[in-house]
């Protein structure tokens, strides 16, 4: 185990070619960029206050910043940048923004770069040759040592990947991730004295999936519905876009044009189909295009070209970005991508091998996803300029159970590197227990260096945990090294669940499952407490420790506390509760992708019921009221009339913890309750932690405006934010329902009045549910 101490802890003696660091200046201009011989670009001025702020920091002395100007300059020199000063004369147009060259004359230390590159050449230096780690936008180590001794250096690196985007929420930083590399700028703002970055035009929203931001429905439908997808029903369908209209073409250009006129720098534009759902317009033009092309992404690139070359004149350095998804993925027989058009490819949710290791697993050779990466790397790199990947690496449902995916991450990036992908996009998750620091910092490396190797891979990996977590990132190794263990014989993808990756078994005659393997996960981490030392390694080791409470409440905390006698009851609700506190207290605020921490009433409930909410429903984050409420539900009956009364039952199951709960429908003279022997049933979790029955007799199919009105509410009612306003069907309402609480549809059944029964037995929805009458 290496020894750290934190940046600036100790005064270390540095010698550079044998000279003291005191010797030493740092020299700076920019000849070739800045419009005067004294003026220096911010960038070239960042490299140089921040090279000057660590030297100071690791030695304690400050050297003096000086233009290469002036005539009192001193024998040994650090120059940064075209100084136009021998060395420094090199043509360095090769380098391009991204690369950097650092090499040594005489007494001279050279930096020469790009506007990032000159940063990058400054702050892999500090890491390769003063030990300089930067782990953390909190957490800067070094490594321990009286002395340091630079001597002859002459390397030049310009990375594989010139777009790398690392999406975690602690990776925002623009200071921490100038320092790893990363330049990526969804939401990051990365100043052009920092060197800027590479994004995309549109800001959040025009990163991917941009139809619906450029053509929107709620703006053009009802006066333009020629500019949407003419569906397979021969209705206009606003989830995709006609193609072939001109009119669209041009509104859409539009649009386009002002991003880019109102975008900071950014130079990639992103024109891409819709997310979910979407409608391939079957229109004669657009057929015709489908059909001589062989596929949809004929037409969909027949629209992007057109869309790049009406921007190349005006901008020949926007990049015209589209993504291969859905059913856009086949190549066309014909067209190609013009040279200012990036295909985005999808890179897989396997994360229990990697891509390449998969072709190698009998189950896994012939698997869509492993097919699929396969096929659309091989096949559109033939045909395109430049390809990026958008890459799903982390958990996104149980993002704070534990993961055992590190392995896959370094292979995968070298997988896309030898693909010929330049720049990959880490669709990552929030600031998670499940060691997200150390995530952003290993992705960030492979992203710089995907060819490392697996020892160095390692290597890194056991810096970060002996720097970030002391002493005691050894028994996080262990615990790493554990839990991949465990899984080794499982297939596992982003999405799925932890009880399908470890294996827990249940004693048959008790009815309770075996912990043991919960608590030897514990143990390491216990065993790495002990030896915190400070403060801050506590602190990250205690969130860290968080991913084994979520795995227990994902796994096993429910079945304890059903079969487990009143100590133990006691026992699983104190352990949900403090999970719950500590999250909070360590900003764990999200438990999947789209969902926050849910507002908890009764600590019966596990960590796995806190997010069944989002993970089975269509809308999320609605258990985060925290106010007792009413809830309506519409039940889209297909088929049935306005005004005709059905009989209707479905499963039902709920969180609600609140007495006075309970279910009503309108009927021919208002609201009906859900009863048995003549009383209204309370909806309690209790009773319907599980999947129920309820039953209702003569409801009649009605409209948000008949209920609004029978409730004594305006149509605009909070309560109804989920209510189609123009639709018929079957309006349920939660009455009074729990802060917090969730609530659970599915197996509806509808008996008309002419005895026909129609049902939807599908998994279970939120706020609007459909079933379909049968044509006769």
């Amino acid at each position: 185990m290496s020894v750290w101490v934190n940046v600036g802890a100790k005064e270390i003696q540095m010698q550079i070619l044998g000279s003291a660091i005191e010797e030493y200046s740092i020299v700076v201009d920019d000849t070739s960029i800045c419009a005067g011989p004294l003026e220096v670009s911010d960038y070239t001025q960042t490299a140089a206050t921040q090279l000057q702020k660590y030297i100071a920091a690791i030695t304690g002395i400050t050297l003096p910043i000086v233009k290469v100007g002036n005539p009192l300059t001193k024998d040994c020199e650090i120059l940064l940048g075209k100084t136009g000063r021998y060395p420094c004369e090199e043509d360095i147009s090769a380098l391009g923004d991204e690369g950097y060259r650092i090499f040594t004359r005489d007494k001279r230390l050279c930096f020469l770069g790009g506007k990032r590159g000159l940063l990058y050449g400054v702050f892999s230096f500090l890491e390769k040759y003063c030990g300089v780690r930067f782990f953390a936008p909190t957490v800067e180590k070094m490594y321990d040592c009286n002395e340091i001794s630079i001597g002859e250096i002459d390397e030049t690196f310009v990375p594989d990947f010139e777009y790398r985007e690392v999406c975690y929420w602690n990776a925002w930083d623009m200071e921490f991730s100038v320092k790893n590399k990363i330049n990526g700028t969804f939401v990051r703002k990365l100043e052009e004295s920092w060197g800027g970055g590479v994004g995309f035009v549109g800001g959040p929203a025009g990163l991917v999936h941009t139809f619906e931001r450029l053509l929107p429905k709620e703006k053009y439908y009802d006066e333009h519905p020629e500019y949407f997808a003419l569906d397979e029903k021969g209705k206009r369908n606003a989830t995709g876009l006609c193609l072939s209209d001109d009119g669209a073409f041009e509104e859409l250009l539009k649009n386009a044009k002002k991003w880019i006129e109102e975008s900071d720098g950014n130079r990639l534009l992103s024109i891409s189909i819709n997310d979910g759902d979407v409608a391939y317009c079957t229109c004669d033009k657009c057929k015709e295009i489908t059909e001589r092309e062989g596929c949809v992404s004929g037409n969909v690139l027949y629209f992007v070209n057109r869309v790049a070359e009406a921007l190349e004149k005006d901008y020949p350095d926007i990049q015209v970005v589209t993504i291969v998804y859905k059913r856009v993925t086949e190549v066309p027989r014909f067209i190609r991508p013009r040279k200012n058009v990036v295909i985005q490819v999808c890179g897989s949710m396997l994360r229990s091998h990697s891509i390449a290791q998969a072709k190698e697993v009998p189950e896994l050779a012939e698997e869509d996803d492993i097919q699929t990466v396969y096929r659309l790397l091989d096949d559109w790199q033939k045909v395109s300029e430049k390809i990026y990947v958008w890459d799903y690496p982390a958990p996104y449902l149980r993002i704070n159970s534990i993961f055992p995916h590190f392995h896959t991450l370094w292979q995968n990036k070298q997988f896309f590197a030898d693909h010929h992908a330049k720049g990959v996009f880490i669709n990552g998750n929030s600031d998670t227990c499940q060691f997200s620091e150390m995530t952003v910092y290993l992705l960030a490396k492979l992203l710089w260096q995907p060819y490392m190797g697996e020892q160095e891979y390692y290597r890194l990996m056991d810096e970060f945990l002996d720097g970030f977590y002391g002493e005691g990132g050894k028994y996080v190794r262990a615990f790493i090294d554990y839990t991949r263990e465990l899984s080794k014989d499982k297939i596992f993808y982003c999405t799925t669940p932890p009880t399908e990756i470890f294996p827990v078994t249940v004693n048959e005659k008790t009815g309770l499952p075996d912990i043991t393997v919960v608590e030897k996960m514990q143990g390491f981490f216990d065993k790495a407490l002990a030896l915190c030392k400070t403060a801050q390694q506590r602190y990250y080791l205690k969130k860290a420790a968080l991913q084994v409470g979520y795995f227990k409440g994902y796994t096993v905390s429910d079945l304890l506390y059903e079969k487990g006698d009143e100590n133990l009851k006691a026992q699983i609700f104190a352990e949900n509760k403090h999970l719950y506190e500590e999250s909070k207290k360590y900003s764990v605020l999200r438990i999947n992708e789209r969902m926050f921490l849910p507002i908890v009433k009764d600590f019966r409930q596990s960590a796995e019921v806190w997010g069944y909410w989002d993970l089975e429903c269509v809308e999320g984050d609605k258990n985060n009221l925290p106010e007792d409420r009413d809830n309506y539900s519409f039940l889209r009956a297909d088929g049935v009339k306005l005004g005709e009364c059905v009989n209707l039952r479905f499963s039902f199951q709920t969180s609600n913890v609140v007495d006075g709960c309970y279910l009503k429908m309108l009927g021919k003279d208002g609201f009906v309750y859900f009863e048995k022997d003549g009383k209204k049933v309370p909806i309690h979790w209790d009773e319907y932690k599980k999947y129920q029955t309820v039953t209702f007799e003569n409801v009649k199919i009605t409209n948000l405006n008949e209920v609004a009105a029978a409730a004594g509410k305006a149509t605009d009612n909070f309560d109804f934010r989920f209510i189609p306003k123009n639709e018929n069907g079957l309006i349920l309402c939660v009455d009074n329902l729990g802060a917090g609480a969730y609530y659970m549809i599915k197996n509806v059944e509808i008996k008309c009045a002419d005895g026909e029964e129609i049902r939807n037995e599908g998994v279970a929805f939120t706020n609007t549910f459909t079933v379909r009458r049968k044509k006769k």
